[in-house]
């Protein structure tokens, strides 16, 4: 941990933000999602992709999503076996298939430097 120089490893069976949290509320730390806005904008972007989707889709939702950052942009991975991967930017949502396009292909698509 960036605070304490303490060195703690992270499971793969549970989602890292999960741990994350968990592991500074047992040490009275404050733990700040940095990707929490990112997901945010991404859930309303699928809510209104399904209109007809009976409950709208939420940051908590895509909690088990694998995400990083890079140049600025958020890549999300739905989990599973999926074809299907997204760049989340300000006010921007790109969604791509690395099937078909490599991930630095989509940024630069999407507006970042690629």
């Amino acid at each position: 941990m960036k605070s304490t120089g303490d060195t703690w490893m992270l499971g793969s069976a549970t989602p890292y933000e999960e741990q994350l949290k968990g592991y500074a509320a047992e040490r009275g730390l404050e733990h700040a999602d940095p990707g929490a806005e990112a997901a945010t904008e991404l859930a309303g972007w699928l809510t209104a992709q399904a209109p007809a989707r009976p409950e709208p889709v939420t940051s908590a939702d895509l909690a088990t999503w694998r995400r990083r950052e890079v140049r600025g942009w958020w890549l999300f991975e739905m989990p599973g076996f999926t074809d299907t991967m997204f760049w989340v930017g300000e006010a921007v949502v790109y969604e791509f298939h690395p099937s078909r396009t490599s991930v630095d292909e989509a940024l630069a698509a999407a507006g970042g430097t690629g």
